[in-house]
Order: C-alpha cells, then sequence, then structure tokens
C-alpha cells in the first residue's frame, strides 16, 4: 500500500468518521476527532512507520495533509 494511502487508511480506521478522508480535510472540524483520536492516530502512525512525533508537531496538525507532511518528514530524517 502506498505511503499516503496507508495513512489515510490509518487516520479513518481511527477516525470512526465513515467518509472517505481527504487530504483537506480539517481533523477536527471535518473528521470530528477529538484530542484522544487524535493521539490514538498518530500513536498508531508511530507505530506503523516507527517513527516519533513530537509535541510541537502534534500542536501543528490541522489537517490530514499535516499528519501526511509530519510523518513524511519523520520517516526521511529516520532513514538519514
Amino acid at each position: 500500500m502506498e505511503f499516503t494511502s496507508k495513512i489515510l487508511s490509518i487516520i479513518s480506521q481511527d477516525a470512526g468518521c465513515g467518509k472517505t478522508i481527504r487530504p483537506e480535510d480539517r481533523i477536527v472540524e471535518d473528521l470530528k476527532v477529538d484530542s484522544l483520536d487524535k493521539l490514538m492516530i498518530i500513536h498508531d502512525l508511530e507505530d506503523e512507520f516507527n517513527i516519533t512525533v513530537d509535541e510541537d508537531d502534534l500542536r501543528r496538525l490541522r489537517v490530514v495533509q499535516d499528519i501526511i507532511d509530519a510523518v513524511g518528514r519523520k520517516i526521511s530524517v529516520a532513514n538519514a
């Protein structure tokens, strides 16, 4: 499964919103993800990609694309 598709799949599963997740979706407003759900999503992404997302990155996550970008950056750093 492609990197972005895997992330979208994890978000969809953890958010339980029952709709197709798009990169432009706002995490709280569109997907109705609360802070606990957001932490679960990040935890599952950390496990899946063997990365760590710090609190500064976590605070900046507003739309799904922010999550995709943050995970991509962490993977790039881990593989450097």
